[in-house]
């Protein structure tokens, strides 16, 4: 069986066999529709449909949707199809004196990193919060943005950047041999103007 039924808070829930080709799944559907249970005159249960993990191409969705004005059996309620994963991962705990991490994906620190502390990186990585430990990327393309360095130190392919301190928002990277800093001109301190 290719279609599975149940009955979820006055609504019809009908979830699809992820490993059948779509084709498979419209006759079935066709064939579901046609039984007695659906034919009743003047009742139109309400129908969500649950794809799993396929992708629905716009042609697909289509077919489906023009099988349903055509059978007349259900009223279309929704239906649900993967979501993408978040392509930035989000680290939450402050690290300590002593602590390492290893991430190896685009990643968002929110919490502080602390003195004595190592943070291994593979891909971009975004400081919300305060660095002051060390931050050693294991790869040359690697980007590094801060809003606050206090006396951190940045390693990048064997180059190293002791005692970074810098209060501006900050990316930090590798080229030609050696770390580049780029402040965002925006937050530098411009207050020698007042007077």
């Amino acid at each position: 069986m290719l279609i599975e039924v149940k009955g979820i808070n006055d609504a019809l829930l009908m979830k699809f066999n992820e490993n059948c080709s779509f084709d498979s799944i419209i006759t079935e559907l066709n064939m579901l529709l046609d039984q007695p249970i659906f034919a009743s005159d003047g009742y139109y249960p309400r129908a969500y449909f649950d794809f799993g993990c396929r992708f629905l191409k716009e042609g697909e969705f289509y077919c489906l949707l023009n099988l349903l004005f055509h059978k007349k059996r259900v009223l279309f309620q929704g239906l649900s199809l993967p979501v993408n994963k978040n392509s930035i991962n989000v680290v939450y705990q402050t690290i300590h004196c002593g602590e390492e991490i290893h991430v190896y994906e685009d990643t968002l620190f929110l919490s502080a990193i602390h003195p004595g502390s190592y943070v291994f990186i593979e891909n971009t990585a975004f400081f919300l919060n305060t660095v002051q430990g060390h931050i050693i990327a294991k790869n040359q393309d690697v980007r590094i943005y801060g809003q606050q360095f206090y006396d951190a130190t940045i390693m990048i392919n064997n180059a190293i950047i002791h005692h970074l301190t810098t209060s501006a928002m900050s990316s930090v990277y590798y080229k030609d041999g050696h770390i580049v800093l780029k402040e965002d001109e925006y937050e530098q301190d411009y207050s020698h103007y007042i007077r």
